[in-house]
Order: C-alpha cells, then sequence, then structure tokens
C-alpha cells in the first residue's frame, strides 16, 4: 500500500495511548531520539502520538516533517529499538463496492498490530475465531468522493487467517469476512 498522508497527525489522530506503557513520556522521548537519527523520516513538531502500549512496547504514529506522509514505527524506544516507515507513492483510488484493505503489519512486543484501511465504511469491531480482537481507529480522511478511515488491530502471533469485521455503511450495519492476518500459522484459524 502506497499513500502520502498529508495530514497533521494532531488532527486526525483520535486515539491516545492504552494502559500499559509505564513511563509515557519517557518512551515518547526516546522516540523522537531514535526516529530523529534518520532526517528522512523526523516527526514533524508535535505530531508524534503513542496510539498503543504493551508492556515497555509501543505504536507510534506522526507526519513526516519533510512532506507530512504518514509514518508508523513499533518497538521498545526506551531500549532504543524501533522499527518505522513511511507510506510514500501513489493514493490507492478508493474502493468500489465499500470495503476493508489490508494495510501491512508488525510485531509489537508479544503482540503483533495489522494496519488496514476501509473505504466507504467504518468497522466498528473485528473477531478472530470468535473472539474481540482490540482495534484502534487513527483517523479518516477524503479520497474521490469517498473517505478512507484508517484503522489498526492487536492481535496475538498465534492468531491467522481470516476475520470478521462489523462495519457501518452507508446503507446500515453489516459483516464481512477478509484475510487480514496471513495465511498460515499455528494458531486457530478465524472465521
Amino acid at each position: 500500500m502506497g499513500l502520502v498522508v498529508a495530514l497533521t497527525l494532531a488532527a486526525w489522530c483520535a486515539a491516545g495511548p492504552e494502559a500499559g506503557l509505564l513511563e509515557t513520556q519517557d518512551a515518547l522521548a526516546r522516540a523522537r531520539t531514535v526516529l530523529g537519527s534518520s532526517s528522512a523520516n523526523e516527526p514533524a513538531p508535535g505530531t508524534l502520538r503513542l496510539l498503543y502500549a504493551s508492556g515497555r512496547s509501543g505504536l507510534f504514529a506522526w507526519s513526516r516533517a519533510s512532506d507530512g506522509a504518514l509514518c508508523f514505527g513499533g518497538g521498545v524506544p526506551l531500549e532504543g529499538s524501533m522499527a518505522w516507515g513511511c507510506l510514500d507513492g501513489e493514493e490507492r483510488p478508493p474502493a468500489d463496492p465499500p470495503q476493508v484493505r489490508d494495510g501491512f503489519g508488525a510485531p509489537l512486543g508479544e503482540q503483533d498490530f495489522r494496519w488496514l484501511y476501509a473505504d466507504g465504511e467504518q468497522v466498528r469491531a473485528v473477531s478472530c475465531a470468535g473472539g474481540p480482537l482490540t482495534l484502534v481507529e487513527i483517523g479518516a480522511r477524503p479520497v474521490g468522493d469517498g473517505v478512507r478511515t484508517f484503522y489498526f488491530v492487536v492481535r496475538s502471533p498465534a492468531q491467522w487467517g481470516r476475520v470478521v469485521l462489523t462495519v457501518t455503511r452507508p446503507t446500515g450495519e453489516a459483516t464481512e469476512e477478509a484475510q487480514l492476518l496471513g495465511t498460515e500459522g499455528q494458531g486457530p484459524d478465524c472465521r
């Protein structure tokens, strides 16, 4: 997925940190230092946000200082261990009919996260093998004649396969299945 999201995260990042990361301010300060070592992905002032915390690991998002592109990173910033990247390139056209599209994923401490986005609908819940997964809405922006909403899902590395999504469309609530968690693994197939 290649996107350029030229929005200031402070304006659209609705989610705050969840409980779990004990030293939030220290983690943000250290993440700024780690990210600042790569001027190509340096956060614009005031845009670095902690979106999710798990133990000493965190998931961050920010606007890149050079062009405002959406960037993301995860890892253990207090130990100087982070991986990150920015969404560059051409914007994908909006999906028709409405649908959820898979983004990308990476480890987050003892869990994994998966970015996804929805065109023409909003995701209300994600379940795997009958159990809910943590879903965090990041924000939305116009794309073509519609709206694209960004999310991430937190999962155990043992959870793989298709998930069930509860979505809201202009026509009402619906459910759909999507292959969001990979195609192989040791755990239950999500259905």
